[in-house]
């Protein structure tokens, strides 16, 4: 496949991303309706692994993988046959993964395509840093790029761990949870939000110059807090010194590494407001006071009182992992491919109405699991939860429908 480095991401790659987006959305519809209805024929805990497994590598790393190779390589070595077929080989993993998952959960196939998705990481990890060497990628971007892959490759440990406890049958439910937390840690805070971190200095390099030395504090501390950050992921679970020290050391580190990361963006953000569509302005503004909101939840769960209410309700974890993955790095995206016109939004009635759905839907989702943890927290009974949040998602279903419906709109607004 011949790739357009000009316009970011190629527009049938963008639009399969968006599709598998999609895809994933309906899994969660079935998982919200199966907690009010019966569903008979598919188990939860299968959608479950199905809805994450699926979302994580056909929708977030496809795209992260395509916006690394096509932004920051040269056009010359970013259109090499091997990342053709790495987009490719992940594309039909994460389809496997995504029946094999819904079939029978964890079991011998799917952790075959479990095992293919993470070779393929490895492959494009190792080629990825050979040809970044050649590049002239701003120093910080390239050095969060390569702490982002081996984010990526830290976090496929989790689910080996989850593999070898199925096939052994020697899991607890603390196991289970405690690697399931491992490969959650790696991928959100080093492999999605490290990646983003560096699409976006290149990004600003590129137009408008970054000196070399401007945000190294800010990778030194965020690459500092990662490993010791794993802490905040096992506090509700073990309350030992060496857990509790962790904790309050990558708190601290995050902190002061996002407060480097906004007086930069302010200072900036007249430059950044003129380069950016309206579009992908309000969706970078929405990821960035998401990012913010983050560090300040992580902060809080240093409270063993809070840190306990974390543990004991999983709807406070949903809407925190959701806030990572839809409100920073998903928005962030959507609004980089809108910016380089690998998607359209603002050309096409469905897609401009379809993403305005999807955002909306989104925020309210969180607003509604928040709020259900505040209800929990101070013991007021909020009716009606679990309806609205299977409408919402509903919402956000049809959103995305018209989002990708709109991709082949030729009607403008």
């Amino acid at each position: 496949m011949t790739l357009s480095f000009k316009n970011g991401i190629p527009s049938k790659w963008a639009i399969l991303c968006l599709v598998n987006l999609f895809i994933a959305s309906i899994l969660g519809v079935l998982m919200r309706y199966k907690i009010l209805y019966e569903l008979p024929g598919l188990v939860q805990n299968h959608l479950l692994h199905a809805h994450s497994h699926f979302v994580f590598q056909g929708w977030i790393s496809l795209v992260l993988f395509s916006v690394l190779v096509l932004f920051l390589l040269p056009k010359e070595v970013a259109q090499k046959k091997v990342y053709g077929i790495l987009f490719w080989v992940m594309q039909l993993s994460a389809f496997g993964m995504l029946f094999t998952f819904l079939y029978n959960g964890y079991y011998s196939l799917s952790i075959v395509f479990s095992s293919l998705t993470q070779f393929a990481f490895y492959w494009f990890a190792i080629q990825f840093m050979l040809d970044l060497r050649k590049t002239d990628v701003h120093r910080v971007a390239k050095w969060f790029a390569i702490g982002a892959l081996w984010c990526g490759i830290i976090s496929s440990l989790g689910p080996y761990a989850l593999g070898y406890y199925s096939v052994s049958k020697t899991s607890s439910a603390l196991s289970i949870r405690t690697s399931i937390y491992f490969y959650l840690h790696f991928q959100y805070n080093g492999w999605f939000l490290f990646s983003i971190y560096s699409i976006f200095i290149n990004w600003f390099h590129k137009r408008f110059f970054i000196d070399k030395n401007e945000l190294k504090w800010f990778f030194i501390l965020s690459a500092l807090s990662i490993i010791p950050g794993y802490a905040l992921s096992i506090i509700g679970y073990y309350k030992t010194p060496m857990v509790m020290i962790n904790s309050y050391f990558s708190v601290i580190t995050q902190a002061i590494a996002v407060i480097l990361f906004a007086l930069f963006i302010f200072k900036n953000k007249d430059k950044i407001k003129s380069q950016l569509t309206p579009i992908t302005r309000r969706l970078w503004y929405i990821a960035f006071y998401s990012l913010i909101l983050k560090v300040c939840m992580q902060s809080l769960s240093l409270s063993p009182e809070l840190a306990n209410v974390a543990f004991s309700f999983r709807p406070l974890v949903i809407g925190y992992l959701h806030l990572v993955f839809i409100c920073i790095v998903s928005f962030f995206l959507l609004g980089f491919m809108h910016q380089f016109q690998s998607l359209k939004v603002s050309n096409s009635y469905a897609a401009f109405y379809g993403l305005i759905a999807f955002v909306l839907f989104s925020l309210a989702n969180e607003f509604v699991l928040f709020l259900q943890a505040f209800g929990f927290y101070f013991e007021i009974h909020i009716q009606h939860v679990s309806e609205s949040l299977l409408y919402i998602s509903i919402g956000m279903c049809l959103g995305l429908l018209l989002f990708v419906i709109g991709q082949f709109s030729k009607k403008s607004v």
